[in-house]
């Protein structure tokens, strides 16, 4: 039998949350420092991650933000929810 070789990755809650939280400032705006985040809803159902990030100036509020009324406020903005309001969208790669 050939033994294969190969590596596990298993994440709790704050390992993936880490990485979410650490994501988009690198790709959006660096000009972000302050970020919190939670994971909702269940896997396969409705999972979802609600990403808020600011400036340091905005620390008192930034820190009073309900990400659960955000969650209720917000439609998602992903690039997958794009495609599916979009499904006519074609992007040419050339």
């Amino acid at each position: 039998m050939k033994k294969i070789n190969y590596v596990v990755k298993k994440l709790n809650e704050d390992d993936i949350l880490e990485i979410l939280i650490k994501h988009f400032p690198e790709i959006d705006d660096k000009n972000t420092p302050l970020s919190r985040c939670i994971l909702l809803g269940e896997p396969r159902k409705n999972l979802r991650f609600i990403g808020i990030y600011g400036r340091e100036a905005d620390v008192v509020e930034f820190r009073n933000l309900n990400l659960e009324e955000i969650d209720a406020t917000h439609d998602f903005n992903g690039d997958h929810a794009f495609l599916e309001a979009n499904p006519d969208f074609w992007l040419n790669k050339e």
